[in-house]
């Protein structure tokens, strides 16, 4: 019989929240992750698969103004494991930018 066990994915799951603020949903959140160009993501919950290692995660609001909205943050993902990244947006404005929390899962 073969090997049962399925081969572990390291990555981020990625958690981006609109509320309270349903306006920003309006807007398309672009996440670029260490070097790369920042991608189009979608609201609610996305898997990045990364190899583990520390990483550079970056989180923009806008196509037209490219620095709105925007925050970062490093983090680690561990070996045979995953990071959990949450960014919510600030609760004084959605013109202010929000932040990234981030939580080991396993």
């Amino acid at each position: 019989m073969g090997d049962l066990t399925q081969p572990s994915i390291n990555g981020a799951l990625v958690l981006l929240r609109w509320a309270p603020y349903p306006i920003l949903r309006l807007h398309r959140p672009r996440l670029a992750f260490d070097s790369s160009r920042p991608g189009i993501a979608k609201w609610g919950e996305q898997f990045v698969p990364l190899a583990p290692g520390r990483h550079l995660v970056s989180l923009t609001l806008s196509k037209w103004k490219p620095n709105w909205g925007q925050v970062e943050t490093e983090f680690d993902v561990p070996d045979d494991g995953v990071v959990a990244l949450t960014w919510k947006p600030s609760y004084l404005s959605e013109l202010i930018r929000g932040r990234w929390l981030v939580d080991s899962i396993s």
